[in-house]
């Protein structure tokens, strides 16, 4: 499960700045067509509600740095309060930050609250919303989400084959829809390899605390 977790921030990382680095191609242009001037200063954040030294937010992080030596101005933003996220979006809105990334759920939905306001504002604004799974029709918003269920489904096809019980097992940490994808491709794969293996899984509803 934290290999497969790992995978997943190395690809969401992967994707978005190959998104960025696409459309940034020609920085004369993009500049002119967002109303700047050539050789501005390009700036990209990141909010986040987890703390630097965890997995996934380290390996977002990283390629953030990769911009930075890319001549990118970049900030990382660690919000652990709720009250703070909202503010936290318009602080770097206004302070000219093209790109804002955001990383979970809660954080996403604030950006997604904003939205509207962002981009009356602050047009130049785009928002990237990392790691969620939901649908929108806002222009300055692009949700970038890998679905877990193939790389889960492989592991779980691999357990039944290894397994000499005919009982497998899944744990994951909070009982939402992203995480439910990482189990349901496991029992997928799992009944691919051996229909009567049975999959035991629970969640612990702490993704904090992965010894529990």
């Amino acid at each position: 499960m934290r290999s497969l977790q790992k995978w997943m921030a190395v690809f969401v990382v992967i994707v978005v700045f190959t998104m960025l680095m696409t459309g940034c191609g020609k920085k004369e242009e993009s500049a002119a067509d967002r109303g700047g001037s050539p050789g501005e200063t390009y700036k990209a954040c990141f909010i986040t509600d987890g703390n630097l030294g965890n997995d996934f937010v380290d390996l977002i992080w990283k390629g953030f740095q990769n911009l930075e030596q890319e001549g990118w101005e970049i900030k990382c933003i660690e919000a652990t309060d709720n009250s703070e996220f909202a503010d936290d979006i318009r602080s770097m809105a206004s302070e000219g930050y093209q790109v804002i990334m955001t990383w979970e759920d809660n954080v996403s939905q604030a950006a997604l609250n904003l939205a509207d306001e962002i981009y009356k504002n602050y047009p130049n604004t785009h928002m990237f919303l990392l790691d969620t799974y939901v649908d929108h029709d806002k222009p300055n918003c692009t949700s970038v989400s890998v679905d877990p269920f193939e790389s889960s489904f492989v592991a779980g096809f691999v357990a039944s084959k290894m397994t000499q019980t005919k009982t497998i097992g899944w744990i994951g940490h909070t009982d939402v829809l992203k995480i439910r994808r990482f189990r349901d491709g496991y029992i997928a794969g799992a009944a691919y390899g051996d229909p009567e293996v049975e999959v035991v899984y629970s969640f612990t509803g702490d993704y904090l605390d992965p010894t529990k």
